[in-house]
């Protein structure tokens, strides 16, 4: 036992999804030297962006683990890359149901199932299932409420719905937390937008731009 609109919504949809197994030192769990050996060949095909044996080595090691959370997290993440939805979520959804035993130094379990809500999220929103995204990302903020990639995951979703003061304000708690995001402030001005608020729309562009001249600013 281990211890509006198609062609704006779909260019704004793209939402990376968060990974932070590879390379990483893991709080003692009572792995088998075996199966210690898959996870770091797992970390590293994950690593050089080898996403099929990725799928492959974490396949092995839930067959004998089957109950690990961390293993179908990461399956979920390569199986994402892969360009496999359906599997990613229901992985991602396995990784929210099993034991969560092993966590990356200095991650708490609150943090990870937050990480694991906002990836389940944003793969929801490539899909265009916005109700269910938005579901995810509201049960990941309590957990975790200084994500940013959480709350620019929930905007998307609610400009989809067009539900535009929704998505103004998740774009404001980014900018709260981060003042250089500028996927938030784009965000933010096609809400504003979308709404009839010319002025303040366009000073979110002039912040966007002022931000890319800068060298703080991405």
């Amino acid at each position: 036992m281990i211890k509006i609109y198609i062609a704006i919504i779909f260019s704004l949809l793209f939402v990376s999804i968060n990974g932070f197994s590879q390379n990483t030192n893991y709080k003692s769990a009572d792995l088998s030297p075996a199966g210690v050996i898959l996870f770091d060949k797992g970390f590293s095909a994950l690593g050089k962006k080898d996403y099929s044996s990725a799928v492959t080595i974490f396949s092995k090691i839930i067959k004998v683990y089957p109950k690990l959370s961390i293993a179908y997290y990461d399956r979920g993440l390569a199986f994402y890359y892969l360009n496999k939805p359906m599997e990613a979520i229901s992985d991602f959804t396995k990784a929210l149901e099993s034991d969560i035993v092993l966590l990356p130094e200095g991650l708490s379990k609150d943090s990870y199932l937050s990480a694991v809500y906002t990836n389940r999220a944003a793969v929801y929103l490539l899909q265009f299932k916005y109700m269910e995204a938005i579901s995810d990302c509201s049960k990941a903020i309590p957990l975790d409420p200084k994500h940013l990639k959480t709350y620019l995951t929930r905007a998307k979703s609610f400009y989809g719905q067009q539900k535009y003061e929704e998505a103004i304000a998740d774009c404001n708690k980014v900018i709260e937390l981060d003042s250089n995001n500028t996927s938030s402030f784009k965000l933010r001005s096609d809400s504003l937008r979308a709404i009839g608020k010319i002025t303040e729309a366009d000073a979110d562009l002039e912040k966007i731009s002022q931000l890319n001249k800068s060298p703080n600013g991405f």
